[in-house]
């Protein structure tokens, strides 16, 4: 979401303010607002619309138009941390107008200040098991669950290129493009981009990431196959970010063909290749933001504790499970949330297949209960998204109970035909 609301803010010509906090799917002052520091956002809100729809003069148009969030490196955990480490900031604009882009180039296993001379390449497998480490980046996933791990643990499935340690902090703060020169074995591929901080211990923490089936390269509405071993130039963005690479730390970029936690696999096997050197110099664009010597004053924000870790979500159960003889891999969800008067239960089970990545499935349950003195209220909902070589299929079953009687039922399905995808 902040991408897409970011791209919108800086094309809007009006008024306008931002800001942009740590928070996952929630407003800051949520008791349940994960990651913290969680601050009282209502206020910002109401002098907003006392301007604009009461008259007053209240000085927020005389304000910097955007309060940023800046992350430093914590490590990575399966749960969202209470409080992550920054600091609040003001700016004039977005993006930054005084960014510097930094260009590092893809190396022998390496990311340089300069491009190699000679022309090299880097090959691996399309993996629809890929990405067990991204942790679950849609919907609201199993929040405060299901972030990103150690990234190593995807090492084996991807290839990567690692920065030499950081001689000082450096800030990333905008949105990175990594420019690729790509080839397939395959007509339709789906490339996956990961920036990382490696601590100095070794901890791979994912900062951000991107990802492009390369059959959009031109349109995401007019798509057009690869043909195998040609080599194509991909420009794939990564998610809008501000983040602080602490020195004696070391970015590294990995690609991979598949992200299963976050995005469906393509459809067919294929070996992908990573040009880099010479004329097909792959390399990622970085927005660095220099020191400023005359910053602007510290927003002006209502601090609050970090949210009580008692109220958030119970996860029942966040597991992958890796069949090596079927050669499958099987992400399971659960979660909580409520209490015995407003419950609501949710599970589901997605499985992908590394030997025939067309055929994956995701079967998804819930249970929403709602009890009072007057009635007893009960949803229940059953739904599976499959994929084959030819089709998408989606059905959904939904029963709603009152007083332990069937009131409402209805069940419905459709078929989508795949399309380069």
């Amino acid at each position: 979401y902040p991408t897409a609301l970011l791209r919108a803010f800086e094309n809007l010509q009006c008024p306008k303010k931002a800001l942009v906090g740590p928070w996952g799917h929630w407003y800051g002052e949520e008791p349940v607002a994960v990651p913290g520091p969680r601050v009282d956002t209502r206020p910002i809100y109401h002098r907003w619309f006392d301007h604009w729809l009461k008259d007053i003069d209240n000085g927020v148009m005389e304000e910097p138009p955007v309060t940023l969030f800046v992350r430093r490196h914590s490590p990575p955990a399966a749960r969202m941390a209470l409080e992550e480490p920054g600091e609040w900031r003001s700016e004039n604009e977005w993006p930054l107008a005084r960014r510097q882009d930094r260009l590092l180039y893809l190396g022998a296993e390496s990311l340089d200040e300069s491009a190699a001379e000679l022309e090299d390449r880097d090959v691996f497998p399309y993996l629809a098991g890929s990405g067990i480490s991204s942790g679950i980046h849609w919907g609201g996933g199993i929040m405060p669950w299901g972030t990103p791990l150690d990234q190593r643990l995807d090492d084996a499935n991807c290839v990567a290129y690692t920065s030499t340690p950081l001689e000082e902090d450096i800030e990333v703060t905008g949105t990175p493009i990594a420019k690729l020169y790509v080839s397939s074995t395959a007509r339709v591929a789906y490339f996956r981009v990961k920036l990382i901080d490696v601590a100095p211990d070794g901890t791979a923490k994912l900062v951000r990431y991107g990802g492009l089936n390369a059959t959009h390269r031109q349109s995401h509405t007019q798509p057009e196959p690869l043909a195998p071993g040609d080599v194509y130039e991909l420009d794939v963005p990564l998610k809008a970010m501000s983040y602080v690479f602490e020195r004696g730390h070391r970015l590294r970029i990995t690609i991979a063909g598949a992200d299963f936690q976050n995005a469906w696999p393509v459809g067919e096997p294929g070996v992908h290749t990573i040009h880099r050197g010479g004329g097909q110099a792959s390399h990622i664009v970085l927005p660095i933001i220099p020191h400023n010597t005359s910053p602007m004053p510290t927003p002006n924000l209502e601090q609050l504790p970090p949210a009580d870790p008692e109220q958030l979500p119970t996860s029942t159960e966040y597991s992958i499970t890796q069949n090596m003889a079927e050669q499958t891999a099987t992400l399971h969800l659960g979660v909580e949330s409520g209490d015995a008067d407003n419950r609501l239960q949710v599970k589901s089970a997605f499985t992908v297949d590394n030997q025939s990545p067309a055929n994956a499935v995701l079967d998804a349950g819930g249970h929403f209960r709602i009890r009072r003195p007057q009635f007893d209220i009960e949803i229940h909902s059953d739904e599976q998204t499959c994929s084959d070589a030819e089709s998408f299929h989606h059905t959904v079953q939904v029963r709603i109970t009152r007083d332990g009687k069937l009131c409402f039922e209805k069940d419905w399905s459709v078929v989508i035909p795949r399309q380069l995808n």
